[in-house]
């Protein structure tokens, strides 16, 4: 009997290279598809029966999981039953459960279907279904960008590896989510040689230590902490975080330490704040704000937030904010004068006591 275990695991998938006729000097493309950060997550339908899987374990059965299974579960019946050959076939949809930003909801994203037949024989393949409302297999499809490899297959992984390092090291803005938390952590490899197999390249911060390196393999803007979600990450800060720390010279206690004003780099060496707000106003309609974790240099460490007694209709309970900033640049286009004149946005920045309501369910 086969151990289903490994294919719950996006994460450590490794396929077998089976009798492949390609051999060094011969041009080897591979698809790549970016892979959202979050714990490994599986659904697994037998007839109709569906069991979520979080981590290579069984989901909690009143689970965050398992409510997004009970919201979909015609929609994964009947989506397995297009992807089985025979009705005894097991479906494992394996992904990751990703929540990286504190105003989406958290979803199941899917990457690789494992069909399982009655002896055991396992065939896998790319998700392309539309089972969930965030599908999108016209964007998924040409996976967004390729490789192609002269060596040997044997050394494919390795190589992919450093492919998707490159990819990962960029920088760009949509590797990182709006909180400062990792988008996205790894490159699923998809070669067009179907004799070669799907290669599953993962780059986290604790892979690179516990391989024995001093520093993570590719550095990133954002920073992954605890399981990836916003929900682990604010409760591994508030675990983490310091009873004490230093203000202009002078230790404190981070819990009680209040004084009438201080910068934004001083908000996270002396209290006890987890993060701290961005606030956007167009001085018409509600501010937008999102909550952010100071995991990279803060750009704006010095700008000055003042304690006020009387909280303000857009302070979201903060005990801390900067004055209004006009965002110079910004033009906004006026239908009056049929012109573009000059935004009237405003910035700022609030913090300490009050942080964004997360998922409390586990996993």
């Amino acid at each position: 009997m086969i151990t289903r275990q490994p294919l719950y695991c996006l994460s450590k998938f490794s396929q077998a290279c089976h009798g492949s006729t390609t051999r060094a000097g011969s041009d080897h493309e591979y698809e790549g598809q970016l892979v959202f950060a979050g714990p490994d997550a599986a659904i697994e339908i037998a007839g109709e029966i569906i069991q979520g899987y979080v981590n290579g374990e069984p989901s909690h059965p009143q689970g965050q999981l398992a409510a997004l299974i009970d919201n979909y579960d015609r929609s994964i019946i009947e989506g397995a039953k297009s992807l089985r050959r025979v009705a005894t076939d097991t479906v494992i949809l394996a992904g990751k459960w990703h929540h990286v930003d504190f105003d989406q909801a958290p979803r199941f994203e899917a990457y690789l279907v494992h069909v399982v037949t009655e002896e055991g024989v396992i065939e896998t393949r790319a998700y392309r279904s539309e089972i969930f409302d965030w599908d999108d297999p016209e964007m998924t499809d040409g996976r967004g960008f390729g490789v192609i490899l002269r060596s040997d297959p044997a050394d494919h992984a390795t190589a992919l590896m450093a492919a998707a390092e490159r990819w990962l090291r960029r920088g760009d803005d949509y590797t990182d989510a709006a909180s400062g938390l990792a988008a996205l952590e790894g490159v699923i490899w998809f070669p067009e040689n179907c004799d070669l197999p799907i290669v599953v390249s993962f780059l986290t911060e604790s892979d690179a230590l516990e391989a024995g390196g001093s520093a993570p393999r590719f550095s990133r803007r954002g920073g992954k902490i605890g399981d990836g979600t916003v929900t682990s990450a604010l409760r591994v800060k508030s675990e983490e975080m310091p009873e004490t720390g230093q203000f202009r010279g002078v230790q404190v206690i981070r819990k009680t330490h209040r004084p009438t004003e201080l910068t934004l780099d001083e908000v996270f060496s002396s209290t006890d704040a987890l993060g701290y707000w961005s606030q956007t106003w167009d001085q018409v309609s509600e501010p937008y704000s999102m909550f952010n974790f100071p995991t990279r240099a803060i750009g704006r460490g010095d700008m000055v937030l003042r304690k006020a007694d009387v909280a303000d209709a857009h302070r979201l309970m903060a005990d801390y904010a900067s004055e209004w900033e006009e965002v110079k640049g910004l033009t906004s286009w006026d239908s009056k004068s049929g012109t573009y004149k000059p935004s009237k946005t405003r910035f700022r920045i609030l913090a300490v006591g009050s942080v964004p309501g997360v998922p409390q369910e586990p996993l």
